[in-house]
């Protein structure tokens, strides 16, 4: 699911993904800025604040938890299950993605080797007001996979890759199998 997150960005909206059953909201640390907690709407449209559990500065990546009946000590060890997401993991210049937002908006990988970060550009070559994408919004493939978070980084655009994600995601749980996405064929 996305979700909608409030924000003290000046340049453009913050957005992310709800995972294991609206427990979890993975962003952009952009897209927070100096807030430890937020309000997120979730896919019901009620409202709900999550607090930060970690961030990945090398990749700029925020995990969340939202709050919940449940202790939050312990919830690493609650999310036993898989979340069943699928996601493409490969990517070519020239591919193209679509960064959902209200009005999703196609454009195509730019660059992908040796970054963080996979740079995108208008399918026309035309300029693009990069400030219009929201920080944290899903960028899905041609097939509706997920493929990542979109960011900005300066006056470019991109996306962090999911599969990146996932490998600190997975890193919380020292080896315990608590978040498993599926790469899709």
């Amino acid at each position: 699911h996305v979700a909608e997150v409030d924000s003290n960005l000046s340049t453009s909206e913050a957005m992310g993904i709800i995972l294991f059953d609206n427990q979890i909201l993975v962003t952009t640390v952009a897209a927070l800025g100096d807030y430890q907690t937020v309000s997120v709407q979730l896919p019901d449209r009620s409202t709900s604040r999550a607090n930060l559990v970690h961030v990945f500065p090398k990749s700029g990546i925020a995990v969340l938890q939202i709050e919940q009946q449940f202790d939050p000590v312990t919830f690493l060890r609650t999310l036993t299950r898989t979340s069943g997401i699928k996601y493409g993991q490969a990517f070519a210049s020239g591919q193209v993605v679509t960064v959902l937002l209200e009005n999703p908006k196609r454009l195509v990988v730019d660059k992908t080797s040796g970054q963080a970060m996979i740079t995108l550009r208008s399918s026309d070559s035309s300029e693009m007001d990069v400030w219009s994408y929201a920080e944290g919004a899903p960028v899905v493939d041609q097939s509706g996979r997920l493929v990542g978070l979109c960011t900005h980084v300066g006056a470019a655009l991109g996306f962090i890759p999911i599969q990146s994600i996932e490998k600190q995601i997975r890193a919380l749980s020292a080896g315990d199998d608590i978040f498993s996405l599926t790469p899709a064929p």
